[in-house]
């Protein structure tokens, strides 16, 4: 059997500043991001043709989005990071506390770990998130 993979686009507003970062980005502002979700599977198993159910993919990491959509992204990925410390680097915040700061390589590291907890069935073969239409960062299966 041939394996495929299928793509679901994201996008949604957030805003978010990285701590103790020198320039602009240490000060809170906006994006419009976007998040590609992979998911592998054998054509025809589930439905003739189907590698895997767009619906399906749109259910499930919808709701994950829908967590970060107009929302300051270092409260989201600061609780998330409590849960695994192990998926994120910390930096020092401008007090010295160690913090997880909201990079974009931080945001597919807890995509990663949000969907392997909401849905640990599904073969993730790549997780792409663009923190604007010319920047974004990845995860994949591969390397």
């Amino acid at each position: 059997m041939l394996q495929v993979t299928a793509t679901k686009i994201f996008e949604f507003a957030y805003a978010h500043r990285l701590p103790s970062y020198r320039g602009k980005c240490g000060n809170l502002h906006g994006h419009t991001a976007k998040v590609e979700i992979t998911v592998a599977g054998v054509q025809g198993e589930r439905y003739p043709g189907i590698t895997a159910d767009f619906h399906e993919i749109k259910d499930k990491v919808g709701l994950i989005v829908e967590e970060l959509d107009h929302k300051c992204l270092n409260e989201v990925v600061g609780r998330a990071a409590c849960d695994a410390p192990e998926y994120f680097e910390q930096v020092g915040d401008e007090g010295g506390a160690l913090v997880v700061a909201p990079t974009a390589e931080n945001m597919v590291r807890w995509f990663k770990l949000r969907l392997e907890r909401e849905w640990p069935e599904a073969d993730v073969v790549r997780i792409r998130f663009w923190e604007s239409p010319s920047s974004y960062c990845e995860w994949n299966r591969s390397g």
